[in-house]
């Protein structure tokens, strides 16, 4: 009958939207996954580069006083991400007495003026060990110039130093003995037309010529 024929076109109407509605759910959730899914590879991608280049960033609300530490930087100083709460505080205390002043004037400066600040410096973790680190930071600021955050990347350069050390100390040694040595010594080098040329003589050399 009429009435038996409308109510089944709006039965079938009703299963129609509702099947649109459940492949428009699931084309999202299907979006979603994949969305979190590139994500997480995407975070796991970054903790991977921070930790082979020994690099980190931080974030620090200057209202709030609270810091937000990428996972590098709280290996940096020794520190959990699960228990210990970043602070500003654990930076500054950890730097060598004779840095500490010349970062905070290099930030307060930043904040002031020039609005970025780059500076190397030296901090002890919680494992007792000195290690050397470079800070690059910049200051953001909201609609009326007011700095409102800093954010930062920090690097352990701490094997670079090491090696820096070792280097000149080698340099140091050689000079001393190409200097103190009795024989004659000339340090030739090979021009571009072929012929030697004297770039360096000890002192022994000096004074027979």
């Amino acid at each position: 009958n009429f009435f038996g024929i409308i109510a089944s076109h709006t039965l079938q109407a009703s299963r129609r939207r509702q099947f649109l509605i459940n492949q428009n759910l699931s084309k999202q959730i299907s979006e979603r996954i994949e969305a979190e899914k590139a994500l997480r590879i995407s975070e796991s991608n970054l903790k991977k580069a921070e930790y082979f280049a020994r690099m980190g960033y931080w974030d620090w609300n200057l209202a709030t006083n609270e810091m937000i530490w990428s996972e590098e930087v709280y290996r940096m100083y020794g520190l959990d991400p699960a228990k210990d709460k970043p602070k500003y505080d654990i930076i500054e205390n950890a730097f060598a007495p004779e840095d500490r002043d010349r970062f905070a004037a290099a930030v307060q400066k930043a904040l002031a003026h020039d609005g970025s600040f780059e500076e190397e410096y030296r901090f002890t973790g919680l494992d007792g060990k000195e290690r050397f680190g470079h800070t690059a930071g910049e200051i953001v600021r909201d609609g009326a110039g007011k700095p409102v955050t800093v954010f930062g990347i920090i690097q352990d350069i701490t094997d670079r130093k090491i090696v820096e050390k070792a280097l000149r100390e080698s340099e140091t040694r050689y000079r001393n003995l190409f200097e103190h040595a009795g024989d004659c010594i000339l340090v030739l080098e090979i021009r571009v037309d072929g012929l030697p040329v004297i770039v360096d003589a000890n002192r022994a050399a000096a004074e027979m010529h």
